[in-house]
């Protein structure tokens, strides 16, 4: 698989998650716009929750791809750090840390 072919699939997974968690990403920019002070705490705290959130979704549908998929994606994100930057974005930073620790012990 080529790295065009590995970042648009996971570029499509991301549009998908964001999709899925629309309505979370929306009540946090409305908190930002608030004209109330204390709402822009609890905006920023909504905005965590819904990049964690779109982030499992990421996580659910990446492993719903075949496994030589997801093989593929992995090596790209091992050896190109412009593809590993967007998927540890998507994916999850610590989840991401995490998976490409356990391939290099491998």
């Amino acid at each position: 698989m080529t790295r065009d072919e590995a970042y648009s699939i996971i570029s499509e997974l991301n549009e998908e998650a964001h999709s899925s968690t629309w309505d979370s990403w929306v009540e946090a920019d409305e908190l930002g716009e608030s004209d109330e002070e204390e709402d822009w705490a609890m905006a920023e705290e909504r905005r965590e929750e819904a990049s964690e959130e779109q982030s499992g979704f990421f996580r659910v549908e990446f492993g719903n791809l075949k496994e030589e998929q997801q093989d593929a994606i992995w090596s790209w994100a091992m050896k190109d750090e412009d593809f590993a930057e967007d998927m540890k974005g998507w994916y999850g930073q610590t989840e991401f840390d995490e998976y490409i620790a356990e391939l290099e012990t491998e």
